[in-house]
């Protein structure tokens, strides 16, 4: 029984929704992944089914039923190859789905197996600085990627296909393999399917792995085994290292040895990796890992002593030690003084993302932005460097995460917002301030243009709150891709006569060069200066405009190149052994700054311009097959593919080309009763009040969640009773609705009907300001609670005492936390909340009740390092229901916010339940700061857990619950101090553990000193 639920409770955190092992007195809380006013509509393949929404608020013309039909395509083609590699399905009848996203201006996709196996796919695809794009379809890559997860996951042998018979798609045993088998697998057939143009053979990825060979600074496999660093390179480390590690097993032992070996592990996944590999390989991790290692490490000597063989190792000076990510270098003039500033963005994990200036005479930093969300995207400096342009990623209702355009005053610190839902990004300010050009890049289901706009006639005057938007209509596109091209971080030439962009199409990345006219509004013409298999990004002028400065990886190293325009040559200008990335020309020319990779991450470095190579390459491999792109009515386009025709609901669709003709495809609308059926059943086990509960659990839910349905049965073992608790949950519309029914049969029944409205936005205009949510919550509670008479035998008779009453609750939250934070840095959080209890019997309670619980949490300068206040007030106007009164003491975590129902509040110090009443005081004053940050594993093997960090925190709080109407004299209240030490622990797959062990002791009365030990924060 013991290893049966050991693997349901490993596989559980990976797939299954969090709300089915919640505590039973708890509600349910559902997050809606899509807006419910799209419509949806289904392509049926054989083996799966290709959703897709018709179209997008604000996007008209979006040929989101073309690309699901290209996606059927691909999908049934990477199908077949990975059924010949894992074998048949163990439901071949069962289809797999892949949703269709073009919500988010963000690379992702991912896939689940629990209820449903599902692939999701956002049409964005990664840029250059996230991978190498020498790939030819980014659908392709990503299908291959996620398709391997489900086939990986669904493997079953022996005792694990018996217990899928019986429990459903919830058994994956595989998923208990460590990260870098399961990444690495996939990664290496993203590579295998696709001409081997994936992550296996990636300058990048392998920049990484020979950097931290250089700098000695090599993972673990402790930190390989799941997405815990937070550290440079974060979640990417198994990524990096697992397609390495399992290119290394298919190379020296054979590919078919990478299924061998997950057959073998997930017949009895308990065992472990170790055991697995030793059955296949006969060797274990440790012993793999040290092979891998001794071959790399002679690869990456031979690669190093070429370097340093082949040229001068470029001399630079490094400017920033953010030991993260440094991007996007610009040189910036104060007071006419050339060559005295550079600004670059930030990304690090202990703060938001930000713009920074570094003075080079006084050698300080300050931040310039303090809020751009992520990174990848360019900025921009007016002709006067009286303004910056930045795009910066912003939420609309919920449901849709686009870049947009804002104007950043830097004298006055003010911010105006250009643009909204454009999904419009890398601005470029043209150089001559009486032309008021800016070019920038557009998204539009999935593929990127080239676009001019003016901004002169709405320019900030007299400083007022707001600008006008720019609107589609003030748009003049320049090209006409639908076809998927990608277009980053397009530069003008010093004269403006030109524009210079970095350009991917079917597996080409290059560099671009558009030619207008005089008046910068016509095309004369556009040439390509690459076209070859090197990825060749971040173009940039010389100040004279004769040279045009990029990063490419042409040696298999990124390096810094120029292309001379007068004579058409290419020149080398630095040899380093990581890389080099975004060249930067100052003012004077004189000096090039630009971002270097280190092992602790990217880094802003500057060369003298005399101390580059400048080195002559003889043949530019320019390839003679290229797609040349046309040039019709002042617009940029390349031929189209074939086209696609549509057809009506429910008809065959006309194929592209290579597909099998026996290959049918039926087109339908989205229906969530064609998927709603449960596929699972999940052991369920907990602890509450002393009982031992022991059950089963399993959820109905459609594929896009607009329906769930948890069911959870249990009984307790100690007092011979059943619990249950079902819910039913609809997101399809606002409000969201939600009935649960829950109970125990010898304690209590509980039923909740509720309607919930919700919205976003953002606190204020400024490049400070933070997103905030806020939700109201309404709705009827019957709840009927079983008391005993009499002796406490099984013959007394049972009164039910039932409470019949309504609820409204308000949440507010504009908190803001970052990946090393311990907890929310800055920012408010509170609710209000109300139950009015009405009687019908003599048998029912009766009662007003009122709790406002308000959070406030203050950065200090020290890097993450914060003061948490808490204020909590509470009222009754019963002092004699159970259910109403409050209760005060103990160290229990109040890590969400209170609720109408909430009756117990801790007060470290004092044992739980010391105080009790109708009226209810409490105030928390913590300060918390980080202590080591650890990024180790504790424990030994099955039973270890990842330490992040360890913090401490020093409270005082007092606080008072009392029944007398009259407010309680200040001696009346209770108070206490104390230290806590906590570690946030993460598992494979679950949201990070915070444990915490604390000394309270009360201050007001005498009682002993209180150790205690708490899950959670203590708010």
């Amino acid at each position: 029984m013991f290893l049966i639920f050991s693997i349901f409770l490993s596989l559980f955190y990976f797939s299954v929704p969090n709300f089915l092992f919640d505590n039973p007195s708890q509600l349910v809380v559902y997050s809606k992944n899509y807006d419910p006013t799209l419509n949806w509509n289904v392509i049926e393949g054989k083996h799966y089914s290709i959703i897709f929404p018709t179209e997008i608020p604000d996007k008209e013309g979006s040929p989101y039923k073309q690309i699901a039909l290209h996606i059927a395509e691909i999908a049934e083609e990477i199908y077949s190859q990975i059924t010949l590699q894992f074998g048949t399905p163990y439901n071949p009848d069962k289809k797999f789905a892949i949703i269709l996203e073009d919500f988010h201006d963000s690379t992702y996709g991912f896939a689940s197996t629990v209820p449903h196996y599902l692939i999701r796919i956002n049409l964005t695809a990664p840029g250059p600085e996230i991978f190498d794009t020498k790939f030819e379809s980014w659908l392709r890559i990503l299908i291959a990627h996620e398709y391997t997860h489900l086939a990986h996951f669904d493997m079953t042998d022996k005792m694990t296909t018996f217990l899928r018979f019986f429990l459903g798609q919830t058994i994956t045993p595989n998923a208990l393999q460590p990260l870098w088998s399961i990444e690495g697998l996939a990664i290496y057939n993203e590579s295998r399917l696709n001409a081997g143009r994936g992550r296996l053979k990636d300058s990048r990825y392998e920049m990484y792995l020979r950097t931290d060979f250089l700098e000695n600074r090599l993972k673990n496999l402790e930190q390989l085994e799941g997405g815990h660093l937070i550290s440079w390179p974060a979640g990417n480390a198994p990524y990096i290292y697992g397609q390495s590690l399992v290119h290394f097993i298919a190379e020296v032992y054979g590919e078919e040895k990478l299924i061998a070996i997950s057959k073998q592990f997930s017949s009895f996944p308990l065992l472990g990796m170790d055991w697995a590999l030793k059955k296949v390989l006969g060797i274990d991790q440790n012993k793999l890992y040290q092979r891998w290692k001794c071959e790399k490490e002679q690869y990456f000597e031979q690669q190093v002593r070429r370097i340093v063989n082949s040229d001068k190792i470029t001399e630079s000076q490094q400017i920033t030690d953010h030991c993260y990510w440094v991007e996007c270098p610009s040189w910036l003039i104060d007071n006419d003084i050339k060559d005295s500033s550079l600004t670059y963005r930030v990304f690090k994990p202990h703060l938001y993302s930000t713009i920074r200036k570094y003075n080079r005479n006084s050698g300080k930093e300050s931040l310039l932005i303090k809020r751009t969300g992520g990174h990848g995207t360019s900025y921009s400096f007016s002709p006067d460097f009286q303004y910056l342009l930045y795009a910066k990623q912003i939420q609309y209702s919920h449901y849709y995460t686009y870049n947009d355009l804002f104007l950043f005053h830097l004298n006055t610190g003010k911010q105006y917002q250009l643009t909204e839902r454009m999904r419009i990004k890398d601005p470029a300010w043209h150089p001559v301030p009486a032309v008021d050009k800016i070019v920038a890049v557009i998204n539009q289901a999935g593929s990127n243009n080239l676009v001019l706009f003016s901004i002169q006639n709405i320019m900030p005057q007299n400083e007022p709150e707001q600008m006008d938007l720019i609107n589609t209509a003030d748009l003049t596109y320049l090209t006409n891709f639908k076809d998927g091209s990608q277009i980053y971080q397009p530069v003008w030439s010093p004269q403006g006569d030109r524009i210079a962009f970095s350009l991917w199409r079917k597996g080409y990345q290059d560099i671009y060069v558009i030619t207008l006219d005089e008046d910068h509004l016509k095309i004369q013409s556009i040439i390509p200066i690459t076209y070859d298999r090197y990825t060749d990004i971040s173009p940039n002028w010389s100040v004279d405009g004769q040279y045009l400065f990029f990063s490419s990886d042409r040696n298999k190293i990124f390096n810094l190149y120029a292309y001379s325009l007068p004579d058409n040559q290419f020149y080398r200008l630095t040899n380093v052994a990581t890389g080099a990335f975004e060249p930067a020309v100052s003012p004077s020319g004189k000096e090039m700054a630009f971002v270097q990779y280190h092992a602790s991450g990217y880094e802003l470095h500057v060369a003298k311009m005399d101390d580059l190579l400048w080195e002559l390459i003889e043949e530019t491999d320019m390839e003679e097959t290229a797609d040349v792109p046309h040039l019709q009515d002042n617009v940029i386009y390349f031929l189209p593919l074939e086209s696609l025709e549509d057809n009506e609901v429910n008809q065959s669709l006309a194929l592209p080309h290579g597909i099998p003709k026996n290959t049918h495809y039926t087109l339908k609308s989205y229906s969530p009763w064609d998927s709603i059926m449960p596929n699972y059943l999940f052991p369920y086990a907990d602890i509450a009040g002393g009982n031992l509960y022991l059950g089963a659990s399993t959820l109905a839910r459609d594929y896009l969640g607009f329906y769930s349905i948890p069911l959870t049965l249990a009984y307790n073992l100690s007092n011979n009773s059943l619990f249950y608790n079902l819910q039913c949950l609809y997101t399809a519309c606002e409000p969201s609705f939600s009935l649960t029914w829950q109970g125990e049969t010898s304690y209590y029944t509980r039923l909740q009907l509720s309607l919930e409205f919700s919205d976003s936005g953002y606190t204020g205009k400024g490049d400070s300001d933070r997103l905030y949510s806020r939700n109201i919550t309404m709705g009827t509670l019957s709840e009927c609670l079983f008391t005993v008479q009499g002796e406490q035998d099984e013959l007394s008779e049972k009164t039910p005492v039932v409470t019949n009453s309504l609820f409204l609750r308000y949440t507010y939250s504009d908190t803001e936390k970052y990946q090393w934070s311990i907890g929310p840095e800055i920012g408010n959080l509170f609710s209000v909340n109300y139950q009015y209890a009405v009687p019908y019997t003599d048998h029912e309670a009766a009662f007003h009740r009122i709790i406002f619980d308000s959070r406030k949490y203050l950065p200090l300068p020290v890097s993450n390092q914060v003061l948490a206040l808490r204020l909590v007030a509470g009222y009754s106007s019963s002092e004699i229901d159970k259910n109403a009164i409050f209760s005060l003491g103990g160290n229990s975590s109040a890590q969400n916010l209170s609720s109408f129902n909430s009756k117990d509040f801790a007060l470290r110090g004092y044992p739980s339940s010391s105080f009790a009443g109708n009226h209810l005081l409490l105030c928390s004053l913590e300060y918390r700061f980080p202590l080591k940050r650890v990024e180790q594993k504790i424990g030994y093997k099955g039973a270890s857990l990842f330490l992040e960090q360890v913090f401490g925190a020093l409270f005082i709080e007092a606080g008072h619950a009392w029944n007398k109407n009259s407010f309680p004299r200040l001696k009346d209240f209770n108070a206490s101090l104390g230290a806590e030490v906590g570690f946030i622990l993460k598992t494979r797959y679950t949201e990070p553990l915070t444990l915490a062990f604390g000394i309270g002791k009360a201050i007001t009365q005498t009682l002993p000193t209180r150790f205690y030990g708490r899950i959670g924060l203590s708010f």
